[in-house]
């Protein structure tokens, strides 16, 4: 992962110092210089650096975050390929300062652009982008992936109501009891039965989403669930459909979701960090003193979750199986996954508690 993060980050922080200077007559040569380092892209690395990209420009934070997390990023070779180019990383850091003053929907332009390879779309962009931002249309947080509001949480009246008895006898002990206990309570978990919870056992996509659905208490929408493989008159229909009209999932393409299938721990990440951001926590949170290269397997991270695995773990939302494990790609356990939820949970209780002061 330290090559991939190398090579996609020389070629945006090239390409954002040029682009960024580009109306102050910067020459057509230096701009083609770079615009052909991401068209020698393989489709490999700039799936990986889009997914990067996405979650840095989300918002002011994530463009800071950026600028902080280049010694990360870039090892001592590649910081001095950018220097033979004449460029510090200091030169990087003011000229990444610029894109502060692009919209939201200026930025998401940008990246589809990269991802598009199209080279002229960025060129126009570039000439027009932060010169006719409004209130409220700057470098903020976006609402949720694909527009629209979540629905308020009940959180509170969650709280507000008795406890519920928890008589799991498999969890003492365990790592994740304090979580799966805390939850239980709160009926957003629920046992193999009343006396089992089994947390060390895997969960489907399809179990998952109704943690989130009991958390977030999303509703529905009269639009149609494109996904063939989700019946009506399956028990996890109204859950995965609430999910997909609030643009929290996607599918694992445009017809399928796969709800039998387990779910992964980099598919729980991205699925809770995209609610984060929607919802303009992810950047009110503290970093933590971790990256993602501190695991051994961070290479084995999907080029579509390199953004939120990498996130997820700055900002201690998802911890690796082991001190040098992060198994992106394995199976999440119900214990993780009662860990995750919980931090979700706390995190949407507070804001809305801050919102009711």
């Amino acid at each position: 992962m330290k090559r991939r993060f190398s090579i996609l980050l020389i070629a945006i922080l090239l390409m954002t110092t040029i682009l960024s200077s580009f109306s102050l007559a910067i020459s057509d040569k230096a701009l083609e210089v770079a615009l052909e380092i991401f068209v020698q892209l393989d489709e490999d690395t700039k799936e990986f650096g889009v997914s990067l990209l996405r979650s840095y420009l989300r918002g002011d934070r994530g463009i800071d975050d950026l600028k902080n997390d280049l010694p990360i990023l870039l090892s001592s070779d590649q910081v001095k390929k950018l220097e033979s180019l004449g460029y510090s990383l200091d030169d990087v850091r003011s000229e990444l300062d610029r894109l502060k003053s692009w919209s939201q929907s200026e930025r998401d332009q940008l990246i589809n652009y990269i991802e598009e390879g199209d080279t002229a779309g960025i060129k126009k962009l570039v000439k027009s982008a932060g010169k006719s931002t409004s209130p409220g249309t700057g470098g903020g947080s976006p609402g949720p992936v694909g527009g629209g509001d979540l629905p308020a949480e009940g959180n509170n009246e969650l709280e507000k109501e008795e406890p519920l008895e928890v008589l799991f006898t498999d969890i003492k002990g365990h790592k994740h009891e304090e979580a799966i206990y805390y939850l239980a309570q709160r009926g957003i978990i629920k046992g193999k039965n009343e006396k089992i919870y089994d947390p060390d056992g895997k969960l489907t996509r399809a179990e998952y989403m109704a943690l989130i659905d009991r958390v977030l208490e999303l509703k529905p929408t009269e639009e149609a669930l494109p996904f063939e493989d989700v019946s009506p008159d399956s028990w996890y229909y109204e859950y995965i459909k609430a999910a997909y009209d609030n643009k929290i999932i996607n599918g694992t393409s445009k017809t399928s979701f796969e709800p039998d299938n387990k779910v992964t721990r980099e598919q729980m990440v991205a699925i809770v960090m995209r609610i984060l951001r929607s919802k303009d926590i992810i950047y009110h949170l503290e970093r933590l003193n971790r990256d993602i290269m501190m695991y051994e397997d961070a290479e084995e991270v999907s080029n579509w979750a390199a953004g939120d695995m990498f996130d997820a773990v700055k900002y201690g939302i998802i911890e690796g199986r082991t001190d040098s494990k992060l198994c992106p790609r394995e199976n999440a356990t119900r214990g993780e996954a009662a860990d995750i939820i919980k931090i979700l949970y706390d995190l949407t209780k507070e804001q809305n508690n801050k919102g009711e002061e």
